[in-house]
């Protein structure tokens, strides 16, 4: 009995290990303004309305809309305001969707 619960601590304790060290994607939303992007390499800096600036990767099949039509990140502009559905691995952050909205 003692040895099946410490098999299951031991478990419970590396599970915990895994989700803190980014093991498991942790899905979450970001909203401010672009910073930066760059088209070629993938890549979107926001700065966030908390102030702090995030770079995100997108993804393979990441989405971009305007208004709720299709775009590409080329068509983004810098200091437009986006909202960014990521996933973060480690210390990476993946776009899977950026939506923008003009007037």
């Amino acid at each position: 009995m003692v040895r099946t619960a410490k098999v299951f601590f031991d478990l419970f304790v590396i599970a915990v290990f895994l989700v803190l060290n980014g093991a498991e994607p942790q899905a979450g939303e970001a909203r401010g303004k672009i910073k930066s992007l760059s088209a070629d390499k993938g890549q979107l800096v926001l700065a966030e309305e908390g102030g702090a600036a995030k770079t995100f990767h997108l993804d393979e099949d990441c989405k971009v809309s305007i208004n709720n039509r299709k775009a590409v990140l080329a068509d983004l502009q810098v200091g437009e305001q986006v909202t960014v559905v990521h996933t973060r691995q480690g210390e990476k952050f993946l776009a899977s969707e950026i939506k923008c909205k003009r007037d």
